[in-house]
C-alpha cells in the first residue's frame, strides 16, 4: 500500500515552523524553487511579499490580498509562540471558541502563564478595557485589534498584526485605524476624516491617558522611506539593528535603506550575514542601487563567509 502518512512530523517542529507550514497557502508569495518540499523550510521554496507599498499600509496592516502570514509575522503573539492552531482548527479553519471567548482564553484575570509567561492578568473583556456597551460592535476584540477587510466583494479577512487602534497615526501619516471603520460611529462618519480622527484621539485620550500614543510604530519610518526622505535613514538603521523587531520589518527596512547608498548601503550589506533568512533576502533586495558588476563578487564573498562559519565546530 502507498504510504499516506504525514510528510511533516508536527511534534518535531517549533512554533514558527508550524506557522510556516500553513504559510505555503496562506501567504502572498512567489516560488523560488521548482521542488518545494513540506519537510523543508517555507523560505527554501517561497519568498513572501515584504511590507511593501501597495501590499501593506505603512504601519504594517494588510492593504492588498496578502493572506495573513505577513501581518502575523509582525505580531507580538507570533514572537511569543502563538501558532495558527492556537485559534483555528487545522482542517476546518473554524475558530476554537466563539467571539471574545477565544481571546479571553489567554487574555484574562488568570492567564495561562505556563504556556505564555509574559501574559498580564487583566479582565480585557470588560468595559474597563474597551469602554463600549457589552455585546456591541466595539466590545468585540477582533473589531478593534484585527479589523477585517473585504476582498473580492464577499471575502472578509482579518488583519493578523494585532495592533491597537491608532487614530493619532491616521492624523499624522494617513494610516487606517479600526475605530474609523464604517458602521462603528455613524454620527461621526458624516464629518471630514481629519475631524473624525481627532474626535477618536480625544476619546482614547480620556480612556487610556497618553500611554497608547507612546507605543513605537513603524508608520512614520516606512512612510518617509517610501518617499525617499533622508530623515528615514537613522530610524531605518535602528530597526535593522534591533533583533527584537520582527524579521519581516527588518527585511523591509533593509530593502528600503539601500536606496540611500554610502554608509547605509554598508549596513545593508552587513545584513547579508543575519541569522534570519528573511532579513538576508531583504538585504539582497536593498542592493538594487549597487552596480550590477559588483553584486556577483559581493554575494560570492558572503556565501564563502557563511560556508566557513558553518564549517567551524
Amino acid at each position: 500500500m502507498t504510504n499516506k502518512g504525514l510528510v511533516v512530523d508536527y511534534r518535531a517542529l517549533d512554533e514558527h515552523q508550524q506557522v510556516d507550514t500553513c504559510s505555503r497557502c496562506h501567504a502572498r508569495r512567489f516560488p523560488v524553487s521548482l521542488n518545494d518540499r513540506y519537510d523543508h523550510s517555507f523560505l527554501d521554496g517561497f519568498m513572501p511579499e515584504l511590507v511593501d507599498e501597495g501590499f501593506y499600509y505603512a504601519d504594517g496592516q494588510m492593504l492588498d490580498e496578502v493572506f495573513n502570514y505577513g501581518s502575523f509575522l509582525q505580531a507580538k503573539m507570533y514572537a511569543k509562540g502563538v501558532v495558527c492552531t492556537t485559534c483555528h482548527d487545522s482542517h476546518t479553519l473554524k475558530l476554537r471558541r466563539p467571539g471574545n471567548l477565544l481571546c479571553a482564553s489567554c487574555h484574562q484575570p488568570d492567564p495561562p502563564t505556563f504556556a505564555y509567561p509574559t501574559l498580564k492578568a487583566k479582565n480585557y473583556d470588560s468595559r474597563d478595557h474597551h469602554f463600549h456597551k457589552d455585546d456591541s460592535i466595539g466590545a468585540e476584540c477582533v473589531n478593534c485589534h484585527i479589523p477585517p477587510t473585504t476582498y473580492m466583494v464577499n471575502d472578509p479577512r482579518h488583519d493578523h498584526s494585532f495592533l491597537i487602534p491608532r487614530p493619532d497615526l491616521s492624523l499624522q501619516w494617513g494610516a487606517p485605524n479600526a475605530c474609523a471603520k464604517a458602521g462603528c460611529h455613524p454620527d461621526q462618519e458624516k464629518k471630514a476624516a481629519t475631524e473624525y480622527n481627532q474626535w477618536l484621539v480625544e476619546a482614547m485620550g480620556k480612556w487610556y491617558g497618553v500611554e497608547w500614543k507612546n507605543r513605537p510604530s513603524i508608520t512614520g519610518i516606512m512612510t518617509m522611506a517610501r518617499r525617499g526622505d533622508p530623515v528615514a535613514q537613522i530610524p531605518l538603521s535602528q530597526v535593522i539593528s534591533d533583533p527584537e523587531k520582527p524579521a519581516i520589518v527588518r527585511a523591509t527596512s533593509a530593502e528600503l535603506l539601500g536606496q540611500y547608498g554610502g554608509s547605509s548601503l554598508a549596513l545593508v550589506i552587513q545584513q547579508l550575514l543575519d541569522a534570519s533568512p528573511l532579513v538576508r533576502v531583504g538585504a539582497v533586495c536593498g542592493l538594487a542601487t549597487l552596480p550590477n558588476s559588483q553584486k556577483p563578487k559581493l554575494l560570492d564573498s558572503i556565501r564563502k563567509e557563511v560556508q566557513k562559519a558553518r564549517s567551524i565546530p
